[in-house]
């Protein structure tokens, strides 16, 4: 993210200004007209600074309309530089709320009153806010144009704000991943903002710098210059910076592993997103909270943290909604309110002009049937946004519902490689017991055993990385493993494979059949007197292994992990359940075979 903006919080009763507020500000900025020209100069600046105020800790909204309310004081429209400073302020005001176009035509306005003037700060304000607009529009060329002409202007000047054309440029690179060039422009931006004692640019330009360097694997100069964003930010007025930064901050270190720092960083965080309602920074807490958890491997916390990230994201959903209700409220209370004005004011001219000659009545009513024309067309407008505002949230539905979908696959794919994870302790201990059982009894055979062993693990190493693999793997791996098994058992463990060749092309998941024989070899009896016969054979589309009944007297200690990890590795791929049934005298294992790999 190029920019470090602060996120607005969503109240609803600061998004419509009351009416008597209006008033008495629209009396008080009447009053202050005719004062003298130091006095007017010192109130626009103090109302400039209150909208730049207002920018960061309010709703754009709430500026749009404090913004409409002055323009429509006559005394302000008689005044070039306040029209100037208010269109300037509009400007921004509407680009937060994303409507770009509307946003050119008050920055182009801004820019038009400050030639007339003669003020090259004003034009270089609006130029340099054009410029912005067409990077959020896209047209990267064209800002980048108009911010190297500005930047070559203002080089020989430096004026308070001129820190803001490196800081964009930046941008610029940063869009084009030159993270090299965004790097150079961010810190030409940051010396300014230092030469000024800007705090709060210092604090957006060290965390941009910080994110620079973290993409280009500098992890140490990263680090350094997200803890200076967090010493040189100003203690209040800007607290979803400093939510941000320790939320990158968190995020870089877990990186690194450095887990036991990441906690404290992400409380932070959590807590002013939580006081400041910034929505977006509680969501990357909480994803980056779910990765600490898996990397100190509490599965079950993770997963915890993935079900309330679902649930912040629904809440965002919400807030928008609201957001979106509510601005369409104001709007609508303001435009029945000048149209209420507007009718009475037409009621009043009707009743004087009925006494006039009936020529000024006919011109009464067509200026009656102009009004009515304007008002449908005004409703109309109003019916066509509210329906379009609709149709936006609708989508804004949609595509979180598609979000939490992807939430809920990922945290299923994070349970399915738990079951993964369980194949290789418990190969290992069978494998284990199998060797321990040999070393008593026939030492030259536990020394074959460790050999062929090793090969074997050679094989399942190169699969258990995949969900599922073909069945024609699964028997290659089944004969590494009989072979291992002969050697402790010889030829009282038969084993028959009658498998189509059509079977082959179908899958399984990986080490099903493995530890199918597995089961068949720790619980029944194997002996010259009593060997053990076992069969592999396809019915339908199932694998079937069936073996003889022959239930050894005592049980071989075991993990508990076979035949309830295929169960469950079955029911995470959606597929039909794996059967298991005694029928005397044989052990029957039904498991599916899949057609295609998921």
């Amino acid at each position: 993210m190029p920019f470090a903006r602060a996120a607005y919080g969503v109240n609803a009763e600061l998004w419509a200004m009351p009416l008597y507020r209006s008033v008495l500000l629209l009396l008080a900025c009447a009053a202050g007209s005719v004062a003298g020209a130091q006095s007017a100069s010192d109130t626009l600046r103090e109302e400039t600074a209150r909208l730049d105020a207002l920018l960061r800790e309010q709703p754009p909204v709430v500026v749009l309309h404090r913004v409409d309310s002055l323009l429509a004081l006559p005394s302000v429209s008689a005044a070039p530089a306040w029209r100037m400073a208010l269109y300037s302020a509009k400007g921004k005001a509407l680009r937060f709320m994303r409507k770009h176009d509307e946003a050119l035509v008050a920055q182009a306005r801004a820019f038009e009153l400050a030639d007339s003037l003669h003020d090259p700060v004003g034009r270089q304000n609006a130029q340099l806010a054009i410029a912005i607009l067409h990077v959020d529009l896209g047209e990267k060329d064209r800002a980048r144009r108009e911010l190297h002409e500005l930047y070559v202007l203002t080089k020989g000047t430096p004026a308070a704000g001129d820190f803001q054309i490196p800081l964009v440029l930046g941008a610029l690179a940063d869009m084009s991943e030159k993270t090299d060039s965004a790097l150079y422009w961010y810190r030409r931006a940051l010396s300014m903002a230092e030469a000024v004692h800007d705090s709060t640019w210092m604090g957006n330009l060290l965390f941009n710098i910080g994110m620079a360097n973290n993409r280009m694997k500098r992890p140490a100069e990263s680090e350094l210059a997200l803890r200076q964003a967090l010493r040189v930010m100003p203690a209040h007025g800007y607290p979803q910076l400093e939510a941000r930064v320790s939320a990158y901050m968190a995020e870089l270190f877990l990186d690194q592993g450095r887990l036991k720092e990441v906690p404290a960083l992400l409380d932070t965080a959590q807590r002013i997103a939580l006081a400041h309602a910034a929505g977006d920074v509680l969501v990357d807490v909480r994803r980056t909270r779910a990765r600490l958890f898996r990397a100190l491997g509490r599965t079950d916390q993770a997963l915890s943290e993935y079900d309330r990230l679902i649930g912040d994201k629904d809440s965002m959903a919400t807030v928008l909604r609201e957001q979106a209700l509510a601005e369409e409220q104001s709007r609508f209370e303001v435009s029945r309110i000048e149209k209420e004005l507007a009718l009475a004011k037409a009621e009043a001219e009707v009743n004087a002009l009925r006494a006039q000659r009936s020529r000024i009545a006919w011109g009464a009513l067509a200026v009656i049937a102009l009004l009515a024309a304007v008002l449908i067309v005004q409703y109309r407008r109003q019916y066509l946004r509210k329906k379009q505002a609709a149709l936006d949230l609708e989508g804004d539905k949609e595509r979180l519902l598609e979000e939490n979908e992807l939430l809920h696959q990922e945290s299923l794919m994070a349970r399915f490689e738990t079951l993964k994870s369980q194949i290789d302790p418990h190969f290992l201990f069978n494998a284990m017991n199998t060797l321990y059982t040999l070393v008593g009894t026939e030492p030259k055979k536990a020394r074959e055993f460790v050999s062929s062993f090793s090969a074997l693990y050679r094989k399942v190493l190169t699969s258990r990385e995949r969900t599922i693999v073909p069945v024609q793997e699964e028997l290659e791996l089944v004969h590494h493993y009989l072979f291992l098994q002969r050697i402790r058992f010889g030829d009282s463990l038969r084993v028959q494979v009658e498998v189509p060749a059509q079977a082959l092309k179908g899958f399984l998941p990986p080490f099903t059949l493995q530890m199918l024989l597995e089961n068949a070899i720790k619980h029944n009896v194997i002996s010259a007197a009593h060997p053990l016969h076992i069969t592999i054979t396809v019915e339908g589309d199932r694998l079937v292994v069936r073996n003889d009944l022959l239930p050894r007297g005592t049980k071989e200690p075991g993990t508990g992990t076979g035949l309830e990890n295929i169960r469950r590795r079955y029911l995470m791929l959606g597929a039909p359940e794996p059967t298991f049934t005694v029928a005397d005298p044989y052990y029957t294992a039904s498991v599916p075979i899949l057609s295609q790999e998921p």
